[in-house]
């Protein structure tokens, strides 16, 4: 029987221009770019959604109105993927276009990949987009919760003030879904586009330190070397920036000294000898830029210029290293020593895998896609006995400048030098990934991940519906459901170390400095977050309601409750039992037994035993044990191991008291959330103090965590 609507619609010729109006999911559209289409991944980056005001159907009240999705708000797919469908059509799988992965809030945008099929209307869509002529997408959404704001009125919302425009109403959705997007072929959201190769997060650092950096005579000193400020990373402008400023120090420093007292003029026998050695000078600087251009495939005449326009040796390696990089040669070929051409092939990341090797890490880069197995075998083969100094030189040569002899000039030039930076980085990066990923975080098993977009406070909603499905009598008229909002709050912070590579460990060739150090750092980021969570959960903390984490009203706190087959059959029963606000069961079976080290051997016998040792008999005297088949193994709980909750620096620790949680796959426990959903540590080079001789870098990560919902856990105590 088909439902009469009752209600007839306001405004049916706005209603009209929307598409999708009688679905379930709202949609929104984006135009799209090909500055990021991947041929053989047949995949495209793109921006799905921006906070920018979009026109929606409102279709509780059947008008048109302006929406705003807040990105905060995002509740992402565990999988971070939806389908990529062919117009919202969801009728059938021969719609599938693809999917859109790695799905992610990045400051005020949500961005993924859409990645097409090779087959159906995959292969059809991203035929069209390579040659230009389809550009649009639509992301589909369900809106779960929103706050609307009338014409020409102002509200705060999350602790933000939005104001509507003056003809229609402003819907800011807070909480709100990603279900599917689709190629389609008409765009409406023009703040999303494809993503080019720079995220808004980097733009905008990079926008301030330009700012910071941005002067005329800066910028004419960087066209003078052929450069442009807004071509360079930060990490470049910020090195550039230094030498420019050391530089005008110096040139300062001269113009400051008095001048000489004039000489006599000088005999003649002194003059021709001076004559001589000038001579001398032009032939030798004539000879040794005549030697640099014995590189196969450089034009000769190249090389006659720099002599006729009297370059200087060092301007002439300059030129010359522009000119073999227009033509795709190696500036490897230029050698230490001036004039003299390399036999082997030697680029940073060689060098970087050299370093790599020599400090016992081949083993684990020799998967890392940066590098592979060839280029690890070749670093082993030819570069692992490089030395600090050695790799100062090599990246010197890199960039076509003259090799200072001495130790001090040797340093100081290059530590100016672009290529020092980037390989030292590199190899500190890598470092402190090894170290990171040295041992696996438990929390990873049953905490859920999200991601924030600044260090505000953050709202989590869950949104719990009320009332039961009722019966539609013979008016046809449906009633009415509603929805009750429950919520928590955190925010996130960040949490950093430093250290450098100075003069010192260049001379003393200590490689340690540069690999073990970030290495630690690593470790410590690596175990920063383990120790945030169980210091919250052991903390037993409160919720939104005043009540703590685990409490009898929260009907997740068993005590007396040492871990057994009876105990666990109890703890597992009240997980079951635990009802939502309306007092239906949640429908979410246990997955976790999360124990002390203590408790191993005992959970991981309930757990995954064939069979249970019962008692049986009559008396104490003649009571006798039998084997039985274990239950609880049909539970396919994951026995998770833990020593933080039972290591005495942690307050509230015990090594008798155990839980049993969700999976974060099927309800929300304690989120742990990482700045724009990073969750390994970053390294970013910093500008030393003007009196330290070094490179300064630092290891920072962006995280916090929260409870979200006590009906997803139980602790018990013995």
């Amino acid at each position: 029987m088909k439902i009469k609507r009752t209600k007839q619609r306001k405004n049916p010729t706005a209603v009209d221009t929307l598409r999708s109006a009688d679905r379930d999911l709202t949609v929104r559209s984006y135009q799209v770019r090909a500055d990021t289409l991947n041929e053989k991944e047949r995949s495209i980056e793109a921006v799905i959604a921006t906070e920018a005001p979009v026109l929606a159907l409102d279709l509780r009240s059947w008008r048109v109105v302006e929406e705003i999705l807040l990105m905060d708000g995002v509740i992402l797919p565990k999988s971070r993927q939806v389908p990529l469908l062919d117009t919202h059509d969801r009728s059938t799988v021969q719609k599938i276009a693809g999917s859109t992965r790695d799905i992610r809030v990045d400051a005020d945008k949500l961005v993924g990949k859409n990645v097409y099929s090779e087959s159906g209307s995959g292969a059809t869509a991203f035929q069209l987009t390579r040659e230009g002529h389809l550009t649009d997408n639509s992301i589909g959404y369900r809106v779960l919760n929103y706050t609307t704001i009338e014409p020409g009125k102002s509200g705060i919302i999350s602790g933000r003030t939005f104001k509507a425009s003056k003809t229609r109403a402003l819907r800011v959705s807070t909480a709100w879904e990603v279900k599917e997007n689709s190629i389609c072929p008409i765009g409406a959201d023009n703040s999303a586009k494809n993503r080019s190769d720079e995220t808004a997060e980097i733009s905008h650092k990079r926008s301030l330190l330009f700012r910071e950096f941005r002067t005329m005579d800066f910028e004419k000193w960087l066209q003078k070397r052929g450069l442009k400020l807004e071509d360079l990373t930060d990490d470049q402008a910020s090195a550039l920036r230094a030498d420019y400023d050391a530089e005008i120090t110096r040139a300062a420093a001269e113009k400051a000294k008095p001048k000489p007292a004039s000489a006599a003029e000088p005999d003649e026998t002194t003059k021709q000898r001076m004559l001589d050695a000038g001579a001398e000078a032009e032939r030798k600087r004539q000879a040794d830029i005549r030697k640099m251009g014995d590189i196969p495939g450089l034009p000769s005449e190249i090389v006659e210029r720099c002599i006729k326009d009297g370059n200087s040796v060092q301007e002439a390696q300059a030129v010359l290293y522009e000119t073999m990089k227009g033509q795709q040669l190696r500036a490897a070929k230029l050698n230490i020593q001036v004039g003299v051409v390399r036999d082997v092939k030697v680029d940073a990341k060689m060098l970087e895998a050299g370093l790599l090797v020599r400090a016992g890490y081949g083993d684990f880069i020799v998967k890392d896609p940066d590098y592979g197995e060839q280029i690890v075998n070749d670093a082993d083969k030819n570069f692992r006995d490089t030395t600090m100094r050695g790799l100062c030189e090599d990246a010197i040569a890199l960039e076509g400048k003259v090799v200072p002899r001495s130790t001090m000039d040797l340093i100081r030039t290059a530590f100016s030098t672009l290529s020092l930076t980037n390989i030292l980085g590199n190899v500190a990066n890598k470092s402190m990934m090894r170290g990171y990923n040295y041992a696996p975080q438990t929390w990873r098993q049953w905490c859920n991940v999200g991601s924030a977009s600044d260090f505000k406070t953050m709202t989590r909603a869950r949104l719990t519906d009320t009332g039961e499905l009722e019966e539609v009598g013979n008016s046809g008229e449906v009633p009415h459901g509603g929805a009750t909002e429950e919520y928590e709050q955190y925010n996130i912070a960040t949490y950093a170390k430093q250290f450098a590579i100075t003069r010192t460990n260049i001379i003393n060739d200590d490689l340690g400095a540069l690999t073990r150090t970030p290495e630690r750092m690593g470790r410590k980021a690596n175990q920063k977050t383990s120790k945030l969570v169980y210091t919250h959960l052991l903390a037993n903390g409160a919720m939104s309601d005043t009540v703590a984490l685990f409490h009898a009203d929260h009907s997740n706190l068993n005590t007396s409750s040492a871990l057994a087959a009876a105990t666990l059959a109890a703890a597992v029963a009240a997980f079951r039992n635990q009802v939502d606000s309306d007092k239906e069961p949640l429908d979410i079976p246990p997955a976790i037994l999360l124990v002390p080290p203590s408790l191993e051997n005992t959970a991981k016998g309930l757990a995954t035993s064939e069979l249970l040792l019962l008692a049986y008999g009559g008396s104490t005297a003649s009571t006798v044990k039998a084997p039985a088949k274990n239950v609880f193994k049909d539970l396919a709980l994951t026995v998770v191991v833990e020593p933080r909750l039972e290591n005495s620096a942690y307050t509230g620790y015990s090594a008798t008291t155990w839980y049993v949680t969700a999976s974060p796959s099927q309800g929300d426990t304690i989120e742990v959330a990482f700045l724009n959903g990073r969750s390994s540590p970053i390294i970013e080079r910093f500008v030393s103090d003007i009196n330290t001789l070094g490179i300064g870098y630092r290891v920072l990560m962006d995280v916090g965590c929260k409870s979200l919902d006590s009906r997803t856990m139980q602790q018990n105590t013995a």
